[in-house]
């Protein structure tokens, strides 16, 4: 079982060709302990396990469905942008709290490609095919911020 405040890092040793359209370095989610993978199911609908309890919507297809379709809402509301703090232009890193599906991440990432974007969420259901300046990270941000910190102030 993995400690509550235990930080899960993304394995980046996975390549495939997909992968290399984008980069030689893979940035993808390619392994993660057996119980970040364990869901529970409840009256048809998937949970995650990780920090169970913390976040209390599915993660089910169905619900990616919907966070998608709220993300595209938001950027029509916004006229198209992804944001609307003033961001320089040479922005390094960006993360992402709560990155769901991760779709506002690799947006980020296309538009900032020379900054570092970290996806950070309690549910692996993040794609695999993403730009090479994207990382997705598993882990509760309530915890200690001290990896965050590291990270962000390299």
């Amino acid at each position: 079982m993995v400690a509550s405040n235990e930080v899960i890092v993304i394995d980046e040793s996975r390549d495939t060709i997909l992968d290399s359209a984008f980069s030689d370095q893979s940035s993808t989610t390619a392994s993660l302990t057996s119980s970040i993978m364990r869901y529970t199911y409840e009256h048809g609908r998937r949970y995650h396990t990780y920090q169970e309890g913390r976040y209390l919507l599915p993660n089910d297809e169905k619900e990616q469905e919907h966070m998608n379709i709220i993300s595209h809402l938001f950027r029509l509301i916004l006229g198209g942008r992804l944001f609307l703090a003033p961001l320089p232009q040479n922005t390094k890193r960006i993360l992402d709290i709560g990155t769901g599906t991760g779709d506002w991440a690799i947006d980020m990432a296309d538009r900032y490609p020379d900054a570092l974007v970290v996806g950070n969420d309690l549910s692996p259901i993040q794609p695999g095919l993403v730009p090479p300046n994207v990382q997705f990270e598993i882990d509760d941000v309530e915890n200690d911020w001290a990896h965050h910190k590291k990270l962000l102030n390299r």
